[in-house]
C-alpha cells in the first residue's frame, strides 16, 4: 500500500510541500519511522497540514511494529497539539491516554487510532474513545479494531469482545466475516466448543453466511452449524469449490502440520483443478525435511514451474539443513546459472532482493569461501545487492569491497524537482 501511495504522489505537481510528502512516504516504506515522524512535525510547525493518508499510515505502522510509546506520542503531538510542550511532558506516553476525551477527529481517523490503541493493549482507553463517537458516525470499522484487540489478549477477553459484537449486531452493523472466523478460532483453541456453536447460531440468526476460512475451521475443530453433524453433511452445503477454496483448506491443515489431511485435500483438488503456487507453498511448509523430495516430485508431476516465493522457501529449508549445493541450484534457476555444473541454464523465475539476501547471509555463516563466486554470478547477470548486505559482507567476509561496491543498490531519491 505504501508503495502504491508513493507512486501516486509522484504525479503531483512540483512543490516543496509535495516533495516533503513524497519523502515521508518513502521513509515509511524503508522503515525510517523516526525520520518520517520528524518530517510530519516540521510540517505542523510550519502550519502546513500533512496528508490524512500519511497520518493514518504512520499510526498503523507504529502500532503494528509494537512501537507503542512512539505511536502515543505521535497521536498526542498531531491531534492534541502537544508538540511544543516541554520535553519532559511530551515524552510521557500516558498523555494521550489521559486526554482521549479531547480527540475530536474525523471518523476514519478514529478507526486507525482505535485499532492502534487496541493492538497495543490500551483497551479501556479504546472503549472510552469509542463511547464518545456520535452514534450516527459509528460504523463496524470502529468496533472491529477494539474486538480484535480483546481477542488478541493473552488469554483472550471473550466477555468484552462478545459484548461489543452484540452491540454491533443489535445496531444492524454487519461485521466482516473474517471477524467471526477469528472469534470462532479463538474460542476453539481454548476449548470453548459450546460458545463456538452459539457463535455459529448467532450468525445464522443474523443471516450471515460463513466464509471459506470459517468453513475450514469447522472442519479442523469438528464443530458444525445447527442441523449438520458430520463432514459429509457439511460438504453438501459448502460453496462452490474453486482453487481458492482448496488452497484455504490445505493451508489450514498445513499450518497445523497435519500433512496427511492436507495431502488428502490435495488429491481431491487435483481431480478438478491445477494446483496453485499457494498450494505448493503450503505443502512444502507442512512436510518434514525427509518428506520434501516426495512432495516436490508430486507437485512437479503436474508440470508446475515454481515462482520466486516458493523457490525462496525451498532455499531457506535447504540452508537450514546445511544443503548448500541444493539451495544454490534453486537460486541458480532464478538467475540462469547452474552452480553445480557451472554452466548457463534457462532462467525460469526471477531472483528478488530477499532471495539474494538469504543466500548472502547463509553463505557468510556456512560457506564464506563461496561468496566470491556467488557475487560474480550476480554481477554477470546484472543483479544488485542492498546496502544492508554490503555492510554484512564488509563486517563478516574476506571479500574486498572493490568486488561489490559497484553492485550496491542506491536508495530511491524523490523524482520531484525543486521549483
Amino acid at each position: 500500500m505504501l508503495r502504491h501511495l508513493t507512486q501516486s504522489l509522484r504525479t503531483i505537481p512540483n512543490s516543496l510541500r509535495d516533495r516533503q510528502r513524497l519523502e515521508c512516504f518513502q521513509m515509511l516504506e524503508s522503515g525510517k519511522h523516526l525520520e518520517c515522524i520528524n518530517s510530519v512535525y516540521t510540517m505542523l510547525r510550519d502550519k502546513r497540514k500533512p496528508p490524512k493518508k500519511l497520518m493514518h499510515c504512520v499510526i498503523r505502522q507504529l502500532f503494528k511494529q509494537k512501537k507503542n510509546i512512539l505511536g502515543l506520542q505521535f497521536i498526542s503531538n498531531c491531534y492534541l497539539n502537544t508538540l511544543d510542550l516541554p520535553k519532559y511532558l511530551n515524552q510521557q506516553p500516558t498523555l494521550v491516554l489521559d486526554n482521549e476525551h479531547k480527540l475530536n477527529l474525523e471518523p476514519d481517523t478514529l478507526v486507525h487510532i482505535l485499532s492502534g490503541l487496541s493492538s497495543a493493549g490500551f483497551l479501556s482507553h479504546s472503549v472510552r474513545l469509542l463511547g464518545k463517537i456520535p452514534p450516527n458516525q459509528l460504523s463496524q470499522r470502529h468496533f472491529q479494531g477494539v474486538i480484535y484487540g480483546y481477542l488478541q489478549q493473552k488469554p483472550p477477553d471473550f466477555e468484552h469482545a462478545k459484548t461489543l459484537l452484540d452491540i454491533m449486531l443489535d445496531n444492524n452493523m454487519k461485521p466482516d466475516r473474517s471477524l467471526f472466523a477469528m472469534f470462532f478460532k479463538a474460542l476453539c483453541q481454548v476449548g470453548k466448543r459450546d460458545e463456538a456453536r452459539l457463535l455459529l447460531q448467532q450468525m445464522e440468526s443474523k443471516r450471515i453466511k460463513p466464509d471459506l476460512v470459517l468453513y475450514t475451521l469447522m472442519q479442523q475443530f469438528n464443530i458444525y452449524p445447527t442441523g449438520i453433524h458430520s463432514q459429509q453433511q457439511l460438504d453438501n452445503v459448502l460453496p462452490h469449490r474453486d482453487p481458492f477454496y482448496y488452497d484455504v483448506v490445505i493451508r489450514n491443515f498445513a499450518k497445523s502440520k497435519q500433512l496427511d489431511q492436507a495431502l488428502e485435500w490435495f488429491s481431491q483438488m487435483t481431480k478438478y483443478h491445477q494446483p496453485t503456487q499457494y498450494t505448493c507453498l503450503s505443502l512444502i511448509q507442512a512436510c518434514d525435511f525427509h518428506q520434501l523430495d516426495t512432495i516436490l516430485d508430486k507437485l512437479q508431476s503436474f508440470g508446475l514451474i515454481f515462482n520466486t516465493v516458493v523457490r525462496t522457501k525451498l532455499m531457506q529449508i535447504y540452508f537450514q539443513h546445511q544443503q548448500i549445493d541444493k539451495a544454490l541450484d534453486v537460486f541458480g534457476s532464478m538467475v540462469g546459472y547452474s552452480f553445480s555444473t557451472k554452466q548457463s541454464i534457462q532462467k525460469t523465475a526471477n531472483a528478488d532482493p530477499y532471495s539474494i539476501s538469504l543466500c548472502l547471509h547463509s553463505l557468510v555463516k556456512q560457506a564464506p569461501v563461496r561468496i566470491h563466486h556467488f557475487l560474480s554470478i550476480l554481477d554477470t547477470n546484472g543483479y544488485k545487492i542492498s546496502q544492508k548486505d554490503a555492510h554484512l559482507l564488509e563486517k563478516h567476509s574476506h571479500v574486498h569491497p572493490d568486488r561489490y561496491k559497484h553492485m550496491i543498490k542506491q536508495p530511491i531519491k524523490p523524482s520531484i524537482r525543486r521549483q
